[in-house]
């Protein structure tokens, strides 16, 4: 009986705290651990660019303030895990980044009790793990992310991208750490975890291209600026630091801790900022930012190349007059072979989005087509899908259209069609898309709206078509809704639409 009390009693604490935990206002929670993780960072700085920094007391502030704000971070990540109002492909991806933060936090402090309790070395080969674990973990949980899914071509250049890039970034990462490690004399583990860390961050910059160059849904974009800082400002010092560790270059860390504290804080920030702003409609999207933004990584790592070539040449070679000519020969034509490339693919973005543009967007309406709606529409359906998100659609058709063509002439039946389509496109969202079905026809995608949702929206069309006139008619028209269900394809959703669009002129006594 006791053990059963006990377990009841366990079970109702477990209840009520996780009543608790959602009753909390989220905006409190964020202030005061941003409040708390910036005052740390800020008086951290303060400490070291206004006094004069004593290495010891050093060394026992910043791991006390590293250990802090990795703290706060596991918080604010384990809370962000419980918001059951995330998409669970979030929470996910937010999860295995969290557990990378606890294993981090672990590790500090296992190191930090080993560095103030000298002799204490029986916990190294465990703190190393834990400080380790946390790029795997991390880079996991961005692939977690949910990602749109891409064709094959763009997987392909996709993949290019990111070889370019890891190539690149991966002989900088040899020739200035991994190759010293491997010619040191230092053996066993240390030598292994010693090489851990420069590819542990190899992996997060491989997680940044793949942040860059791929398209995510439902992540709030603040947030995913932040992450990327985040990893940016990691990755910087620890390579510092493992160049300086292994040329024996014996210099206050205190400047690097900056960066390694603020890379923590952006993390926190970012974390913050997924739970604050939950506004899954526009995802974040590479074609939402300049072309610019998605050709830079691979114009970038081709250019590391000829520099680290350059750059590890015997001094001699470089004073001499016929390599100083071959040199800036290779600058420049480094230089005119980029700005051409550059050109040539500006004007095949600017020319695909023309084409893209004429080829899906009705001309009279000036609204998406039907061959653009049989394109998207099918994604639509895969994604609802693979998120469990809902997804609805409406039909629209223009009441008594002939009617306008045949007594006013087509001239006015063109203004109803324009008319017809601004007040749609005024009534939903921007991640909507709305096109042109038919002839008097329009379609409706509504995103993460079910049927319920649906109707309010066909509602409000009707009643704004309704307080509109052209040759003193009134305009009118017939809604059809349809909610994705089960193994519906898109075309049982417009059959479903279609056939509610009949019963609503039925119901209206209007002749199709």
């Amino acid at each position: 009986m006791i053990n059963h009390h006990f377990i009841d009693t366990l079970v109702l604490l477990e209840v009520l705290l996780d009543d608790y935990i959602y009753r909390i206002s989220p905006s409190k929670i964020i202030v005061i651990v941003l409040s708390i993780s910036t005052l740390i960072v800020l008086a951290y700085t303060v400490w070291v660019f206004g006094f004069h920094v004593v290495p010891h007391f050093d060394l026992a502030l910043s791991s006390w303030a590293i250990i802090a704000l990795l703290f706060l971070a596991s918080l604010l990540g384990g809370y962000l895990t419980l918001q059951k109002s995330i998409n669970v492909h979030i929470r996910r991806g937010w999860t295995l980044i969290t557990l990378a933060v606890i294993s981090k936090l672990v590790g500090e402090g296992i190191s930090f009790i080993m560095v103030m309790t000298p002799g204490t070395i029986s916990n190294s080969f465990l703190s190393d793990i834990l400080l380790s674990l946390y790029y795997p973990l991390f880079f996991a949980g961005i692939l977690n992310f949910p990602f749109s899914p891409l064709k094959r071509k763009d997987y392909l250049l996709f993949l290019l991208d990111v070889a370019i890039v890891m190539v690149a970034v991966g002989m900088v990462f040899w020739y200035f750490i991994l190759m010293p490690i491997t010619l040191a004399t230092e053996t066993g583990p240390a030598r292994i975890f010693t090489m851990a860390y420069p590819t542990g961050d190899l992996i997060l910059l491989t997680g940044l291209v793949v942040i860059n160059q791929r398209e995510i849904h439902g992540i709030n974009r603040v947030s995913l600026v932040f992450l990327v800082v985040s990893i940016l400002l990691a990755s910087i010092p620890d390579a510092i630091y493992s160049f300086m560790e292994h040329n024996q270059i014996r210099s206050p860390l205190s400047n690097l801790n900056i960066f390694w504290l603020a890379s923590v804080l952006c993390l926190i920030f970012a974390t913050a900022k997924q739970i604050r702003n939950q506004d899954m409609d526009k995802p974040f999207t590479a074609e939402n930012l300049p072309v610019l933004k998605r050709m830079l990584p691979p114009y970038i790592a081709a250019g590391i190349v000829p520099v680290l070539m350059i750059g590890i040449i015997n001094p001699n070679a470089i004073c001499q007059p016929q390599f100083r000519g071959l040199l800036v020969g290779v600058v420049v034509l480094l230089v005119l072979v980029f700005s051409r490339q550059h050109v040539v693919l500006m004007d095949n973005y600017r020319l695909y989005r023309f084409t893209r543009k004429q080829a899906t967007i009705d001309g009279l309406t000036k609204v998406y087509n039907r061959q653009y709606l049989n394109e998207v529409f099918p994604q639509e359906v895969e994604e609802a899908r693979r998120f469990e998100r809902k997804l609805s659609v409406l039909l629209v058709d223009v009441d008594r259209f002939k009617s306008f063509n045949d007594t006013f002439g087509h001239v006015t039946g063109d203004n109803v069609l324009k008319t017809i389509a601004d007040i749609l496109a005024s009534h939903i969202r921007q991640s909507d898309i709305l096109a042109r079905y038919g002839g008097d026809e329009f379609a409706i995608i509504l995103k993460d709206t079910d049927l319920k949702g649906a109707k309010i929206v066909s509602d409000k069309i009707q009643m704004a078509v309704a307080s509109q006139s052209i040759a003193d008619r009134p305009l009118g028209v017939s809604v059809g809704e349809a909610q994705l269900m089960g193994d519906q394809t898109p075309e049982n959703m417009l059959e479903e639409a279609d056939r509610d669009l009949y019963q609503d002129k039925a119901l209206k006594k209007i002749q199709r």
